[in-house]
């Protein structure tokens, strides 16, 4: 019986403290996350999709130019982030950027994952 009570005190205090490291690991949602201030971010969408809605700040970059040659008029090492609609055409981007010379890209995936990130879109 003694055993019983003593293995029973051990999960629950497992328990308890896996469920404060979860706890610790949560992000605001309301708050995106932090990329450096510096960063520059393209929308990789097209035109009509930039215009439904985008994240505020952001520069549309159609994906399709940017496989054609055209790059953000930045310096290769400044913080670019990219995002489409559902993430293949920024996974793309991405690649073609990074192929291009620019080293600090980030790919932030589709709308529902910029939106995980706590951003907001708006339209102009």
């Amino acid at each position: 019986m003694k055993r019983l009570i003593i293995a029973i005190g051990i999960l629950i205090a497992l328990g308890a403290g896996i469920y404060l490291i979860a706890d610790k690991n949560k992000t605001d949602a309301s708050q995106p996350q932090k990329l450096p201030a510096e960063t520059k971010i393209y929308d990789v969408r097209t035109k009509e999709e930039y215009s439904a809605g985008h994240i505020a700040g952001a520069t549309l970059l159609p994906s399709n130019e940017i496989a054609s040659g055209k790059h953000p008029d930045v310096a290769k090492d400044t913080p670019i982030a990219v995002y489409c609609r559902s993430g293949n055409r920024s996974a793309a981007a991405t690649d073609s950027l990074k192929k291009a010379g620019f080293t600090n890209v980030t790919d932030l995936g589709g709308l529902s994952d910029v939106k995980d990130r706590g951003y907001k879109l708006v339209t102009d």
